[in-house]
Formats: structure tokens, sequence, C-alpha cells
């Protein structure tokens, strides 16, 4: 999300890896974000990005699926990506431009966060698509529902009515019933079953 790390999914990425399944986890710092703050010896911040540096942040959901599939044990053709709140929207975009990305899991997205905007990749991306989102999120509002409506998604999105959790907040929002990882765990499960490798 906005202003966070990779850290953010330490709880979720541990429900993946430890699931009857064993998803392997990618977790990723954006650029101008954690760790990912260098760029050719010079320190970035999303801070002073452009709409544009916003937008270059699909490249870094590619270079992470290229470094994936060079690991051992990983199938190129079993990949999701989850993504929370502007990741959300990054990781939809990407998605929607590699046929090979077998399926999103979008938290809180947006129709534009920051430049990064998903109208076009919704109706493009093909394969299964997730989301959830909280009924009163003051960031997301109700864009996850107008992306689900352009493509008539149906029990695609999970709406938590009452609570006003954002991205990767969810997973620590006690409130939430059922538990959103359970949710999200249950349903690559079902999409995709053993074969499934995972990055976020």
């Amino acid at each position: 999300m906005l202003g966070r790390d990779r850290n953010d999914w330490n709880p979720f990425a541990s429900t993946l890896s430890n699931s009857s399944n064993g998803y392997a986890v990618l977790s990723i710092d954006l650029r101008g974000h954690g760790e990912s703050v260098n760029q050719n010896g010079k320190a970035i911040s999303f801070q002073s990005f452009t709409p544009n540096d916003f937008s270059k942040m699909v490249l870094d959901a590619k270079a992470a699926k290229q470094f994936l599939v060079t690991q051992k044990g990983i199938n190129p053709n079993n990949i999701a990506i989850v993504g929370a709140s502007i990741g959300a929207n990054v990781a939809l975009n990407y998605a929607a431009s590699d046929p090979s990305i077998k399926a999103v899991v979008l938290l809180s997205p947006g129709l534009n966060y920051k430049g990064v905007i998903t109208s076009d990749s919704i109706r493009k991306y093909v394969n299964p698509i997730y989301m959830a989102t909280a009924g009163k999120d003051p960031v997301a509002g109700s864009d996850p529902q107008t992306l689900c409506n352009e493509i008539n998604c149906g029990n695609k999105l999970n709406l938590y009515q009452d609570s006003s959790s954002h991205g990767t907040d969810m997973f620590l929002d006690k409130s939430l019933n059922p538990p959103l990882d359970n949710l999200i765990v249950l349903w690559l499960d079902a999409t995709f079953g053993k074969s499934l490798q995972s990055t976020s």
C-alpha cells in the first residue's frame, strides 16, 4: 500500500506458506517504498513521484515475476498476484499484460490511485479475480464495487459491510468474520489446487 512495505504481508505470507498446499510466496517493496528507495545510487521516495512514476510500478511486478520463475520448484504457469490498495491496481494492471498470471487477489482496489488506473485492465484480464473491501473504507470507497460491476463479478467480491479497514489492514481487523486470510486461501485452493505458486 502507499507508504507501506512488504512486511505488511508477513502474517498472510505465513498463512499461505503454512497452509495445506504450502504455497511459495514472494513479497516485494514497490519502488520508493521499504528497501526499494535506491535507484542507481540515488534515494527515491514515493512522496516525490508523479503519476507516471506510480504507473511504472507495474515494472516492479514484472521484475518480481521474472525473479520468481527462476526459483527452484516454481511452475511459471501457476502464478497468482495479490495486491492491496495501490498495489492492487498495480497487480491488476500487470496481470492484464501477462497472460501467464492465472489469478489475482485485489484488496481495496481503486479506479485511480495516484494515476494507476484500472478500468481498462479489469475488462482485459480474463482469468479468475477475487476482490475484498470494507463497506466503510475511507480510501477505496465504492471503487471495488464499480470495478466488480465492469465484469459482473458476482461472488468474486467479498464486502465486509461494517468495516472501515483498508488493504492489508483487513488482515489485522479482528471484527472481520470470516477472517480475510482464510477466505483467500480457500479461494486459491479452489481455483488452483495444490499446483499454485503465489506472489504478492
